[in-house]
């Protein structure tokens, strides 16, 4: 049975109110701890491959992982990218923006950036790449949003309802396949 292991990154340091999706910030001082959580909760599943988005908050947790090969690096699981909101506070982006932007995120990028479609096709792409790796199971760094994705994609729930989904900082996301087309996905952190 293949199993995937989709982990969302550790809390980001000097990130509070901040947009960063592509901004390539660093872990908080709580790394070491929530790395041992982590460690903890993926004891006995003998992670074989893992696969990385290449920005630190992810590659960090990563290259700490142990499996039986070296981390994969896959661009296209970032972040969304938000152009010209990257790095700035949510508060200091223009109000109309954010609210074009909250009526019509799935094809709308009033920030110069990617729409939500535009991360959902290159993260699905890339997670199907990932399915056909040839290890039983793979530890898959990543963010909120492209974990969003994948889970709609599994589901087959239509892509605006992705934000109902909100992996936690440090969670662990168990996919299961027992064939092509049957799998179980289990929240177990």
């Amino acid at each position: 049975m293949k199993q995937i292991f989709l982990i969302r990154h550790f809390k980001c340091a000097n990130a509070d109110g901040l947009c960063y999706g592509q901004t390539d910030l660093l872990p908080d001082a709580g790394f070491d701890d929530s790395l041992a959580s982590l460690r903890a909760t993926l004891l006995g599943f003998e992670v074989e491959k893992v696969v990385s988005s290449p920005l630190s908050r992810c590659l960090l947790i990563a290259e700490e992982l142990d499996s039986s090969s070296p981390v994969s690096i896959e661009p296209c699981l970032m972040e969304i990218d938000f152009g010209r909101w990257e790095n700035k506070l949510w508060t200091d982006i223009p109000r109309h923006e954010l609210d074009t932007w909250g009526t019509s995120f799935m094809d709308c990028a009033p920030h110069g950036g990617e729409t939500f479609r535009q991360l959902y096709n290159r993260t699905w792409a890339a997670f199907q790449e990932v399915r056909q790796l040839p290890y039983n199971r793979i530890a898959v760094v990543t963010h909120a949003g492209p974990i969003r994705a994948i889970l709609a994609g599994l589901l087959e729930m239509p892509l605006h309802r992705a934000f109902a989904l909100n992996p936690q900082y440090g969670s662990v996301t168990k996919i299961s396949f027992v064939n092509e087309q049957s799998y179980t996905i289990d929240f177990i952190c």
